[in-house]
Order: C-alpha cells, then sequence, then structure tokens
C-alpha cells in the first residue's frame, strides 16, 4: 500500500518537520501550497526533493490561515473554497513545471480537510476545483457511500486514505486533535492500527468501538516526533514479495518488484539481514541487486520448495521488525573532468565539459547493486541530460578508475575491465 505525508510545511526560516529523511520511505507528497505553511522557496525545495526521489506530488491547500497552521475552521462560500483550491493548486503547478515535473493529486489540509468530511457543500466545492484541474482528490477513507456518488457524478476520482498516528471516532471521522490521546506517539499502538489497515481488519475507536476501513493510501506524519523511525517501520510492514523462484541448480531469486523504486533497496537489505541469520549455515551468499535479491544455498542441504515456504513465512515475520534506521553513509570521489577523458559525452555536442562536470557531480547517487566485476557498484539515478545510450560495440578494456554512464546508471571501474558505457572522468 502506498504511503503519504504532508511536506514542505515549513515557513521562511521556522523549519518544520523531517522532509529529507522522510521523503526517501514514501510514495506521494502533499505539499503545502501557502496558505497554512510554505512559500516559494519552500516549495521549489520540497518539488526538486520529490522530484529526485521519484515521490507522487499532490497539492495540500488549506484555509488562509498561516497563524492557526490552517487547524481553525474559517467560514467561506463554497465559491470561495474552490477559489482558493484553484489559486494555491495553481500556485504548486507552475513550479511544478518548472522542475518538468506535475501536481498529481489533491489533499485539503487541516481544519478544510475535516471540514469537508462533514460538510456536503464543501465537499462538492472541493469536487469543482478537482473537476476543473482534471486532478484526483484524497479524501478520508468512510463507509459514506454518498461521497462516491457525488464524486462520480462530477467525474472526480477519489483516493481513499487512512491515519496510521491518528485515533478515529466510532463514526469512522479523525478525533479532534483536542481530544485527550488522539494523536499516537508509540510504536506498538501505531503497529496495531496499521496492521489493521493493511489486512482489513477492524480496529479499536477512540471510544473502544471496533471500525474497519478500506485505503488506497496510509498517510504518516513528518511532524510527529518519532516520523521517520515510523514511517520506515510501516514501510517494512507494507513490504510486499512478488515471487520467489528457482534459478539455477542452487539458487533462489526473491523479486520485490518489476520496477526500479529508490525505497525498494532499504526493503530489500533488510530481507537480506533476517535471511542470512536465520540460514547461518546454508546459506553461501545473498546478493541484493535493484529489485531481487539472490540467494545460494549449499548444495547437500538445498531443497527448494521447503526453502520457499521457509522464506515466505520468515519475510511475513521480518515486515513486523524495525527497518534500521542508521545514517546512510557518503562517500565522495574525487573526479577528474576533462577533453581528455570527456570523448565520448564530447560526440553529444548540447553539453559543455563545464556542464558535463557540473550535471554528474550535482547528484547524490544510491548504490543498488555490486556486480559485474568485484567491487563494481551500479549507482543511481544520472540527472536526464547525462542519460546516454550504451556504446553499441564495448570495448576491450577500460582502464581501472574510469568513470562511465549508461543510460540512469553511473559507476567507477575497481579494476581495468570491458565496458560498453560512456566514459565521461576519471578519478583524482
Amino acid at each position: 500500500m502506498k504511503l503519504n505525508c504532508d511536506m514542505g510545511e515549513s515557513f521562511g526560516a521556522w523549519n518544520m518537520g523531517n522532509d529529507h529523511k522522510v521523503m526517501p520511505l514514501v510514495d506521494m507528497a502533499n505539499i503545502a501550497c501557502g496558505f497554512h505553511a510554505s512559500d516559494p522557496n519552500i516549495m521549489q525545495h520540497t518539488v526538486s526533493l520529490a522530484e529526485q526521489h521519484q515521490v507522487s506530488i499532490g497539492a495540500h491547500p488549506s484555509y488562509h490561515d498561516l497563524q492557526g497552521f490552517g487547524r481553525r475552521s474559517i467560514t467561506y462560500t463554497p465559491q470561495e473554497i474552490t477559489n482558493a483550491v484553484l489559486y494555491q493548486t495553481g500556485a504548486l503547478d507552475a513550479i511544478c513545471k518548472a522542475h518538468q515535473t506535475q501536481v498529481d493529486y489533491i489533499k485539503p489540509h487541516g481544519a478544510l480537510y475535516n471540514d469537508m468530511m462533514r460538510n456536503q457543500s464543501i465537499f462538492e466545492a472541493l469536487l469543482a476545483a478537482a473537476k476543473i484541474l482534471r486532478l484526483p482528490l484524497m479524501i478520508l477513507a468512510t463507509q459514506n457511500q454518498d461521497y462516491d456518488h457525488l464524486a462520480k457524478e462530477h467525474g472526480v476520482t477519489l483516493i481513499k486514505e487512512a491515519f496510521i498516528d491518528r485515533r478515529y471516532l466510532s463514526n469512522g471521522l479523525l478525533s479532534p486533535r483536542t481530544m485527550d490521546g488522539s494523536v499516537m506517539h508509540e510504536w506498538e499502538e501505531i503497529k496495531h492500527q496499521v496492521e489493521a489497515m493493511l489486512h482489513n481488519r477492524p480496529f479499536k475507536s477512540i471510544e473502544g468501538d471496533e471500525i474497519k476501513l478500506q485505503a488506497d493510501t496510509l498517510c504518516v506524519h513528518g511532524d510527529n516526533p518519532i516520523a521517520v523511525e515510523i514511517t520506515a517501520k510501516v514501510r517494512a510492514l507494507s513490504m510486499q514479495v512478488k515471487s520467489i523462484y528457482p534459478v539455477g541448480e542452487f539458487c533462489l531469486l526473491i523479486r520485490f518488484s518489476d520496477v526500479i523504486d529508490p525505497r525498494l533497496p532499504p526493503l530489500i537489505n533488510h530481507a537480506r539481514e533476517h535471511l542470512l541469520q536465520h540460514y547461518k549455515a546454508e546459506l553461501v551468499q545473498a546478493v541484493p541487486s535493484y529489485t531481487t535479491l539472490l540467494l545460494e544455498f549449499t548444495p547437500s542441504i538445498f531443497d527448494a520448495n521447503k526453502a520457499i515456504t521457509e522464506i515466505s513465512q520468515i519475510l511475513t515475520l521480518a515486515r513486523t521488525v524495525t527497518v534500521s534506521n542508521s545514517e546512510t553513509r557518503v562517500i565522495e570521489i574525487p573526479t577528474y573532468y576533462g577533453p581528455e577523458t570527456c570523448l565520448d559525452i564530447a560526440l553529444y555536442p548540447r553539453l559543455s565539459i563545464q556542464e558535463i562536470a557540473s550535471l554528474h557531480s550535482s547528484e547524490l547517487y544510491q548504490v543498488y547493486a555490486l556486480g559485474f566485476a568485484p567491487g563494481f557498484a551500479f549507482m543511481a539515478e544520472v540527472p536526464e541530460a547525462l542519460q546516454l545510450p550504451r556504446q553499441d560495440s564495448p570495448r576491450a578494456a577500460v582502464p581501472k578508475g574510469s568513470v562511465a554512464i549508461a543510460a540512469k546508471q553511473t559507476a567507477v571501474y575497481p579494476e581495468t575491465s570491458p565496458e560498453d558505457g560512456i566514459l565521461s572522468a576519471e578519478p583524482r
């Protein structure tokens, strides 16, 4: 299930949330548009961060209430609400266009969100804005069929969400923040609610009644003091294995996805740690890649069918265990870009040596896999302007230390090796 989070809620010199740590862990970013928080510079930075991590962008409009952080209901006419949402979403969309991206949906903030769920005329005002903008509208997952019918009449798609760290009233609405215990801060309490939401099971309302929700996405709050830890744990709980199957005589391949995703490596490594711990004697090696984990077993004790069943059970259990929240280690490699080392890229006259150096060195690359040769790291993602095709005929040998680009990937050659990428630089 997809995770969404309210983002970009700082203002000027005032900082709010943990956007740079939470963004890599979520699928959808609800970005403030200036009425309850944010400003043009914060919006630009947050859009850039979302684009970097391939996170879907949603507009997060509110009542015009900077002082109250959008948590106070303000009397607007329906037309004024529609206009305010158009105004805020338009501002965010303009900044998105500057980054060659777009707004994908609308999620109201704070009091406007709560009022929408209690007042049909406010809901219809938001539907009117969503219809004009041709965007889906994110709402609270409830059993209210009237809202489904209204959205269908307006031709607007609804995205239904549930909140992992907010307590619910027995009617399926969120308990007011003014109510004692309305926001949960302890993981064990949050975990119980998350597991119920993921598996469509009932859970207790703040009043003690059982309720059940069907949601398309789960909301995590970036301003929670333990937001990063909670988000990582929820991501682990929602971890899915697409398939497990034999490859070769004594190996199994675990496929987590068919799509490369920057949020996958921590989950694959999380699974790897658990499997190495369980199969201490049986596993020869466990090799992570972009979307898979390859397991090589000791030949004398390998039983493919038994191992597939066990691994499924182990990874199901692993979802309830904390994903490591240790800081990522950043390795800086001094690199030389010059006419004699950028000959391949120079074949593409649209880029100067200075532009190549600036673009290639501006990114923080993530290591997705090791392979091809000992110590060879597959790193991504290269800026779009540098995403060049592989060569038709590989070189027989590339000097040790060469830096190359192949489509969206970049790499440093630890040893002299064959190469079909584009040489871009050399380390110094």
